[in-house]
């Protein structure tokens, strides 16, 4: 299993978060078929939802990724820089 933290975000909170947000896709596009206008609301709330975590998860997979890159090439002062402005970043 895949085990990585940076600060309070664990790899099984970011599972979570992307079920949480296909699960409100799903039930939004349920209610969707009755046509209503808090289902439309829904909808619309669930879709923003998924891209603002694919967002979030998008840039924190580019920080990880750019911290082992670093590590691996001993440059220790860009790595203090990526973590502190990833912890503001995501506010962990």
């Amino acid at each position: 299993m895949i085990k990585f933290q940076i600060g309070k975000l664990t790899f099984k909170k970011f599972l979570l978060h992307w079920m949480v947000s296909i699960i409100l896709v799903v039930i939004s596009f349920f209610y969707i078929l009755k046509e209503s206008n808090l289902k439309e609301i829904l909808v619309i709330i669930s879709i923003f939802s998924i891209f603002l975590g694919m967002l979030g998860s998008i840039l924190l997979i580019a920080f990880v990724k750019e911290v082992i890159e670093d590590i691996n090439n001993k440059d220790y002062k860009v790595v203090i820089a990526t973590i502190i402005f990833a912890k503001y970043f995501f506010k962990l």
